[in-house]
């Protein structure tokens, strides 16, 4: 599949931009690797790179019959898939991807490869691998498929809130929401005893109306009001920077229930 852009065409899809060889301690400090030993990671490490997409790129993982899996060191990616059931959809949101988190493919040799496409809000930095070289080493070294399981594992549970937030209403509620799960998820030192937390990342409109399942405008129109309360700020010039400005506010408005649940639990 193609890759999308912000208007709707269908670029060429480009090739990321290689910056240099890894080398064994990039490899070591990711979750993929984590524990591996180092004379089994320096197997793969020749088959092993770091690349970098600009803003509004895309990263296709399959390319001239060559599959890759990524680790990503810097900057965040939204993975997209096409409509099943709604035509009328050009795309539908999947999910972000971060820092300390893998794209890529474990599928069966001679498998399709998915035709989900991945994009780029910001400058991007990965660990680019060649699948058949990481295939051949997982062979001997099963941790490195211990390591994916967790990071799948803890990626789900995120996500899983997400079912949570689609059935959540109104609308206010749904966002606000939505934006405590991206902190929860993305800020490493996140904790309710912490009123503001920047989200890192750029955080369009219509990834958010696509995780809560409500419309482009209905974001907006929330986004608004809840910079009006003084809850978020929501930094456009900076290409859609959010920061929660009082958590337990925004929590309040959600749920007084869970806000003094999660009081009670700091003391």
């Amino acid at each position: 599949m193609a890759p999308r852009s912000q208007d709707g065409q269908r670029p060429t899809i480009p090739e990321p931009k290689i910056i240099r060889p890894a080398d064994i301690d990039d490899l070591k400090v990711t979750q993929l690797f984590k524990e591996v030993p180092d004379e089994a990671i320096s197997q793969i490490v020749n088959a092993s790179q770091i690349v970098g997409l600009e803003a509004g790129e895309s990263l296709v993982t399959a390319r001239q019959g060559v599959d890759y899996l990524y680790s990503i060191r810097q900057g965040y990616v939204s993975i997209w898939i096409p409509p099943s059931f709604y035509p009328k959809l050009r795309e539908v949101f999947l999910a972000w991807r971060g820092p300390e988190q893998i794209i890529g493919e474990l599928r069966k040799v001679g498998d399709d490869p998915s035709n989900t496409s991945i994009t780029t809000h910001e400058p991007c930095e990965l660990i680019q691998i060649r699948l058949d070289a990481f295939r051949d080493l997982a062979k001997t070294v099963t941790l490195l498929y211990q390591n994916v399981a967790y990071m799948v594992l803890n990626k789900m549970w995120h996500e899983g809130r997400r079912s949570e937030v689609v059935q959540m209403n109104p609308a206010l509620r749904q966002v606000a929401q939505t934006l405590i799960n991206l902190a929860e998820d993305r800020c490493p030192d996140f904790s309710f005893r912490q009123l503001i937390h920047a989200i890192p990342g750029i955080i369009h409109q219509d990834e958010l109306a696509g995780y809560a399942g409500i419309t482009r405008k209905s974001v907006n129109k929330e986004l608004n009001e809840l910079e009006r309360r003084g809850l978020i700020l929501n930094e456009v010039k900076k290409g859609s920077q959010i920061t929660i400005r009082n958590l337990h506010d925004l929590q309040k408005l959600i749920s007084p229930e869970i806000l003094n649940k999660k009081l009670r639990e700091l003391k």
